[in-house]
């Protein structure tokens, strides 16, 4: 659990969004007012529902965006108590929807009901993936290798490299497979003079997949 009641005084940064509002936040996020004229891939847990069903789950639900490490909710917080605590890793845009509210949508439509149900499995896949690398992996170099291989691509290129954006810093990936910033860092720089990967900025080229592959098999 984390504890981090001294950082809350920043989510008074939090911008809510108002219908009929147009342009960017001091964020540089684009706001997104209503899923119906959604410009992002759809690829999200709703983003395939039928029309009548995503205008419903608009009128039920309000956005805010929140800059880097700006706290979402504290473990403990009413009026929900939360198990957890969540803090924005970069700036992003949120939908906030009432708990009853909610669940009265998911009985009232199925199809969203059944979009929950496969999200819940994914993440329950997922925790056990984060399990296997930070309670399997025998050294810091495969945390972070099986970290890596992570990554969404954004890019595949006919060699096989893969590029990817990375806007985490050294210490934010320590704090993920549980180790040291300088041991993530000291890492960073082997594997970028064993050719493993190159970092340019926020993209991050893994240039030798089958590298990185043969220390998490390791």
């Amino acid at each position: 659990m984390l504890y981090r009641v001294q950082v809350i005084p920043r989510i008074r940064k939090r911008r809510v969004t108002r219908k009929g509002e147009i342009g960017r936040t001091p964020y540089g996020l684009q706001v997104i007012e209503s899923c119906l004229a959604c410009p992002l891939v759809k690829e999200r847990i709703f983003c395939d529902l039928p029309g009548p069903v995503l205008a419903k789950l608009d009128e039920i639900s309000s956005s805010a965006t929140y800059p880097k490490d700006a706290i979402l909710f504290v473990e403990g917080q009413e009026p929900n108590p939360y198990e957890l605590t969540a803090e924005a890793l970069e700036p992003l845009q949120a939908n906030f929807i009432p708990r009853d509210t909610f669940l009265l949508f998911l009985q009232e439509h199925g199809e969203a009901a059944l979009r929950v149900a496969e999200m819940l499995a994914r993440t329950y896949h997922v925790t056990l993936a984060e399990v296997r690398y930070l309670g399997l992996s025998a050294s810091t170099a495969e945390k972070l290798a099986r970290f890596l291989l992570g990554l969404p691509a954004t890019q595949v290129q006919s060699n096989g490299q893969m590029r990817t954006s990375v806007t985490l810093t050294h210490r934010e990936i320590a704090e993920m497979i549980g180790a040291s910033r300088e041991t993530v860092t000291r890492l960073f720089t082997t594997f970028e003079r064993e050719r493993l990967l190159e970092v340019h900025g926020s993209t991050l080229i893994i240039t030798n997949r089958a590298g990185l592959e043969k220390l998490v098999e390791g």
